[in-house]
């Protein structure tokens, strides 16, 4: 494994922590909206929208 890789392999885990901490910060707002009887299919929806965005970014 060259120095490059080693690199590009801990930004990879760098940015994978950064989407999992904001997933799981969705998944709070979500559960805290369903638990409270907000609007859940929209809370749901942002969910399924932020998860999309994320894996593409």
């Amino acid at each position: 494994m060259t120095e490059g890789d080693k690199t590009r392999i801990i930004a990879w885990s760098n940015e994978l922590r950064v989407v999992h901490e904001r997933l799981r910060e969705a998944l709070h707002v979500t559960l805290d909206a369903a638990i409270s009887g907000d609007a859940t299919v929209a809370a749901t929806r942002d969910l399924l929208l932020f998860a999309t965005a994320s894996a593409r970014h």
